[in-house]
This record gives structure tokens, sequence and C-alpha cells, in this order.
């Protein structure tokens, strides 16, 4: 046993957190003959397998999840409720991780500006930081502005994400006051050009591909193409189409494995943290659905990067002193019109509709419309305008409540006095309660039945409280790590609990996860 073969025994030198957007539990053994044999196969055959975990609130933001996963509570408590929210006060939208107060570093002003300041709590990265007195690093890289500054926490060494415009890798002012010198580097080998100017075929032959039911009805992305081969060269108008395409994944593991290195992640006692986001199988899934080839290709590459990945990381640090672990975002629902094809409930519950609907509702009964905002599945209301015009607000909540409950597809509507007035032990309506914070969330919030998704103009928006979203995948791979295999229901917030215990660091402020313990032992 080499020196880099030794196993950490107090705690992993290095923990990476690999975070697959809109990863279906099932991924795994639908695609399993495919596979290679040190992608996922080895996680799963080395490492620990937590096949039972859910999300226990509403799930179909990326964002919402990310701030989940490393806050270990949910938005009742990290205060992130959707990539957006209303805020009554200034009658306006305001976005998650939006900040006009920070300078981009690298690249376009539109794309640098961002922070967490929105995120009410404190993360893992955090508390790690808290504990070590900065000594330790941590960094979160994502395509995608919002998770990588989201994963990152409030003090992190920094977070990266990429610049649609330019093609950089990019942070800002409110990380650090320059770009590391490594970041230029990696930067001027243009790998964004590479992995574009090129076409996307199928890794295997095609006729041995056993998904094939592509559902993309826009082809606005890839300019006219509408099944392999996807020609990228053609097809790019800006560095926005790498986030919607495998070659991503390549992309963020070539930076991930930069950081690594340059950074020298691991290689002293002092333990680091590296959070990776992957936003392409989500992307990929929305645009071309779960059971296409272009996704079943995803995955197969997704596994090619992983082994070289895990490879990398084994041969530069050694399994003994790293603790990988990857989980999904949310799950995923199939396109409803193909379970409606083969018989099985399911829908698109169109929001304009059901917002025209009632206002004209509360127009004939009350002579006024109340409703000043909707935003994924909430109804923001004035309240003012209620009272002043006579009407109890809570009677006219109760009202639109039963309206909105008759509508095909709603599985439940709940307003907001009720959410903080009674204590929801279990079900749908405990879910609906995790996912509410008072000063930013609606005063009714609606929840669609397992199966359905919301339509809004030419959006479509996966949010549901449906197992097929909450439950994702949960692997653990690495330090002290043997082949396990875990049952029992697992929160998602119990992750960042677990990595506490771990790395010995106080729970998140919000944290309301448990240990696992069969990780522990």
């Amino acid at each position: 046993m080499n020196c880099q073969d030794k196993i950490s025994e107090k705690k992993p030198r290095l923990v990476v957190g690999i975070i697959v957007d809109q990863m279906r539990y099932d991924v795994i053994q639908r695609y399993w003959g495919r596979y290679e044999n040190n992608g996922f196969k080895r996680l799963t055959g080395e490492g620990i397998v937590c096949r039972n975990v859910h999300y226990s609130t509403m799930v179909g933001r990326p964002c919402v999840s990310y701030a989940t996963i490393v806050t270990g509570t949910n938005p009742a408590v990290h205060g992130i409720v959707s990539d957006d929210w209303y805020l009554r006060v200034s009658d306006k939208l305001v976005a998650a991780t939006r900040d006009t107060t920070v300078t981009v570093l690298g690249g376009s002003y539109g794309a640098g500006v961002h922070s967490p300041r929105n995120l009410l709590v404190t993360t893992l990265g955090d508390e790690l930081r808290f504990a070590t007195r900065n000594a330790s690093k941590v960094i979160a890289v994502s395509l995608d502005p919002v998770t990588a500054v989201l994963a990152g926490g409030h003090v992190p060494s920094a977070s990266f994400w990429l610049d649609t415009e330019t093609g950089n890798t990019i942070s800002n002012s409110y990380y650090k006051r320059a770009l590391p010198g490594w970041v230029n580097d990696f930067n001027r080998k243009r790998l964004a050009d590479a992995y574009l100017d090129r076409t996307w075929e199928p890794l295997l032959e095609p006729a041995s591909y056993t998904d094939s039911s592509s559902l993309m009805t826009d082809d606005y992305l890839f300019r006219g193409q509408k099944k392999f081969p996807y020609d990228l060269k053609k097809a790019r108008k800006n560095y926005s189409l790498l986030v919607n395409v495998p070659f991503g994944i390549n992309f963020l593991k070539d930076f991930a494995i930069s950081a690594i290195v340059n950074e020298q992640l691991g290689k002293d006692d002092v333990p680091d943290l590296l959070l990776i986001g992957l936003s392409p199988p989500g992307n990929i899934a929305r645009t071309f659905g779960l059971n296409s080839m272009e996704m079943e290709d995803t995955y197969l590459r997704l596994d090619k990067e992983l082994k070289h990945f895990l490879d990398f990381v084994d041969g530069y640090l050694g399994k003994g002193n790293v603790l990988v672990f990857l989980v999904s975002g949310q799950g995923g629902t199939y396109n409803p019109l193909l379970m409606q094809a083969m018989g099985i409930p399911a829908g698109i519950f169109n929001a304009n509709q059901a917002v025209a609907l009632t206002r004209s509702y509360l127009k004939a009964k009350y002579g006024y419309d109340f409703i000043r905002h909707y935003n994924n599945l909430q109804f923001y209301l004035h309240e003012n305008k209620i009272r002043e015009s006579g009407h109890s607000f809570e009677a006219v909540l109760a009202d639109m409540a039963g309206f909105l409950d008759d509508f095909t597809g709603v599985r439940s509507v709940i307003a907001w006095n009720d959410l903080l007035r009674e204590g929801y032990a279990e079900g749908i309506n405990r879910m609906l309660q995790n996912a509410f914070y008072p000063k930013r969330s609606g005063d009714l919030m609606l929840c669609l039945e397992p199966g359905w998704i919301e339509r809004r103009g030419d959006a479509y928006n996966y949010i549901s409280a449906g197992s097929s979203e909450t439950h994702v995948p949960l692997l653990w791979y690495g330090w002290k790590t043997k082949r396990k295999v875990i049952y029992r229901f697992i929160d998602v917030t119990d992750i960042a609990a677990t990595l506490s215990v771990i790395l010995d660091v106080s729970f998140p402020s919000g944290c309301q996860g448990t240990p696992i313990i069969e990780v522990l032992e």
C-alpha cells in the first residue's frame, strides 16, 4: 500500500459532491447492461447505495434542490422557494441569486451578477470553513450560475460557472478580487469551442439503443435538427448550447480536475469540499424526454466521464482519502402526452387558463379581481384591496381554494393561514408546508396530481410532490465505504447532517436532517 492508498482515518481529505439534475433513480438499472465497469458500476459495486431517498418538499427547480442538499433543510427554512419569487413590497419578481452590487470576473456583466445573499441559513461548506478558520477550501462549479452560487454557500473559497456569451468559466467580486491564474489558463484553452465545434452523434451503434421516443416539439435550440446526428457548430448561437448537450459534462469534468490540481484540494490533512453541479442531463430531459435516444446517450456518456473522474481522483489522491457522493436534484416525470397514449393518468395544467378563469370567478362573486400575481403554482393576492372592499381575506382564500380544487389535475390547494396554523406531520400538506416561506411564497399554493406538469405560455414546469420527482439516487464511494445497500427511507436533508458528522463540524444553522447511521458505521 503506497502513501496515496492509505486511508485518512479521522476525516476524508476531500469530499466531492456530484449533483445530477433530473436523474431518476431507475436510470442506474435502466442502462445497466450498457455501462462500463468503472463508472456507475464502480459507485454501486464498491460503495453504499441508498435506494429510498426522497425530497420532503415540492421539487422542480434546481435551485431549490441544491439549497436543500447543502443546507440540510427545506425552503420553509432556507428561503429559496423557487428560481424567482414575487416580492410584495416592491411589486416585482426577485431572482433567487441576482445581485447587481457585484462585479463580474472574466466574463460579460449579465452572466456575473449573482450572490448567495438570499439564502437564509448556512451550508455544509460554510460550517467547514468556520470550523477550520478558512483553512479548508470549498469550491462549487456548475455551468449554471444559480446552482454554483447556492452550492458554494456564503463563504466558499470560490464558486465558478459558465458565461454563455464568452464561453469562459467566470466568478465575481463576491468571492475574489480577480480570477485565479489557473482559471485564466483554463479559459485560454477555449474548451467550450472545442466541445461545440463537433457533431453530437450516438456514442454506440444506433441500433443498440433501447430508448428512441424523442418528444422534442421545439427544434429552435438545434436550428431545425430533430434527430441524430446534431451538427453543434451549425446549431450554436452562443455558448448556451453547451448547457443542453452532454459535452457540457465533459467540460465540467475538465474544470473540476483542473480545480483539484491547481487548488491542491485534498493534499493536506485539512478536509476540502468540491461540489459539482451537472445541469445538462436535466436540460436534455426537458428537451427530448426521459425515454429518448438522446437521453440514453447522455447517461452512457456521463458514465464514461464518471469513470474518467474517479480514475483521476483514485490515482491522484487515493480512494481512501476521498469521499464521493452522487445525488440527483430531482427525479423526473415522463412526458404526459406519452403517458396518456399508454392509458396512464397524466396531463398538462394550463396555468394561464386557470388564472384567467379564477379572475373571472372573483369578479363575478366579489366584483373585483384580487389576484396580484401568479408564479410557479402560487397565487399572490391584494390583501389590502380585499379588506378595503369589506370582505374577509381568509374567506376569499377559502373560496379560491375551493374553486381551484375542482380543476382537473389539481391534487391539493392550501392557503397561507392553514400552512402557518396547522402542524402537518406527513402527506402532501406537509410537503407544501416544507415549501412555504411566508415572505416569499404565495397566499395560495397548488400541488398537481402525479404525472401532471404545469404549462404557462411556452414554458413547462415540472413542479411536483409526486414520488417520480422526489425519489432520487444517492451513492457514496471512497473513504471508509464498503459495499452496502440501504432500503429504509432517507430524506435528502440527511446528506448535510451525515457529512457534518463525518467532517466533525457543526450542522448548518437550519439543518433538520438526521445523520445516516449506515454511512457512518
